[in-house]
């Protein structure tokens, strides 16, 4: 069970890494573009009953923005980007809140945290540290070692089956969310911001001439 519920964490990560990385190189590519076109349709709504929903569409963009801006993602080779995967496989079984005892899952809790946010980021060095002091550091008793102790109790194997229901679900709501579809259509990245990007352009260029 414990094996199964690893594969469904590692898959649910992958997912959140793909939308996490597509997040950030719109944010770095088109930003500064939309947040220029929100903010003519603001000036523009000043006086009209739009005036109140424009003022907000902005605002609400630029915080967001502001939040996200000087996030980085490192730019891998694909042998690093197979290696930060092999890392991330490896750690997770060790300190997955889900699969540790009970009396250690504050501690798993915060090392997973560490580990996702050094797999979204693909910082190998972080992910490479973490294994690391997962391996030598000898945190962890696995929950099957002290569920066999306790002859398997059945309120524990239930926990497992429970979690694993629940992120078979997470992982196809996440499939099924636009974002996710929108990601999957796209056969290349850079072409896609780059035909965004010219569109945005022109919109600006139109917003600049009182064509909008």
């Amino acid at each position: 069970m414990e094996a199964e519920l690893n594969k469904l964490s590692d898959e649910k990560a992958d997912l959140e890494k793909v939308i996490h990385e597509f997040g950030v190189r719109h944010n770095t590519e088109l930003g500064e573009l939309i947040l220029r076109i929100l903010r003519f349709k603001k000036d523009k709504s000043i006086g009209t009953p739009k005036e109140a929903e424009a003022e907000n569409d902005y605002n609400d963009y630029s915080r967001e923005y502001e939040i996200s801006k000087n996030e980085e993602i490192a730019e891998l080779t694909k042998e690093q980007q197979i290696e930060i995967k092999k890392l991330y496989r490896k750690a997770s079984k060790l300190c997955h809140p889900d699969v540790v005892s009970e009396e250690q899952k504050n501690l798993a809790d915060k090392l997973f945290a560490e580990l996702n946010a050094a797999y979204e980021r693909n910082d190998l060095v972080k992910a490479k540290a973490i294994l690391e002091n997962l391996e030598y550091g000898d945190f962890f008793i696995s929950r099957s070692d002290v569920i066999s102790e306790k002859q398997l109790m059945k309120a524990e194997i239930e926990k497992l089956h429970l979690r694993i229901k629940e992120l078979k679900e997470e992982c196809q709501t996440i499939k099924k969310s636009e974002i996710y579809k929108t990601i999957s259509s796209i056969d290349n990245w850079n072409d896609y911001f780059n035909s965004i990007k010219e569109k945005l352009v022109e919109l600006i260029t139109e917003f600049e001439n009182g064509e909008q």
